[in-house]
């Protein structure tokens, strides 16, 4: 078994008062925070008139062709 330094493992600062460890949050990571935005409904069209529509399309396009 390999022998682990804890002192290299050690990612989180620590607290000068009570030499405890602590998390470090998104902001002093340098994280992208995305700003907060409004949710937005996006339309859920059913498979079946998903697929209706692409049959019609692909029929209409070769209708085209072969005229």
């Amino acid at each position: 078994m390999e022998h682990l330094n804890p002192e290299k493992q050690d990612t989180g600062s620590r607290d000068t008062n009570s030499g405890q460890l602590r998390a470090s949050s998104d902001a002093e990571l340098g994280a992208f925070v995305p700003p907060q935005v409004e949710a937005q409904a996006i339309p859920v069209v059913p498979r079946r008139e998903r697929l209706e529509a692409t049959l019609q399309l692909v029929a209409q396009q070769l209708c085209d062709k072969r005229g």
